[in-house]
């Protein structure tokens, strides 16, 4: 079965409350991909944080989900 991952699920596994590792080694998860819409919402919450080092740590995040995970139109 494939899974589109959802923002609360991403900023869970950035929390390290989520493991994206050990779901998408599950043998009933065939494909894993995110909207294009997620990662416009992951970068609008590194944009609206006053701190500068969870700015720029969540900006990475949002960059390594796009790099590393399918993003659907």
């Amino acid at each position: 079965m494939g899974v589109i991952i959802d923002t609360s699920v991403l900023i869970a596994a950035e929390c390290g409350l989520f493991s994206m590792p050990r779901f998408a080694a599950d043998p009933a998860v065939d494909a894993v991909a995110v909207a294009a819409i997620t990662i416009s919402e992951l970068l609008q919450g590194s944009l609206r944080t006053t701190n500068p080092d969870a700015r720029v740590r969540r900006a990475a995040f949002a960059d390594w989900v796009a790099s590393h995970v399918p993003v659907l139109p």
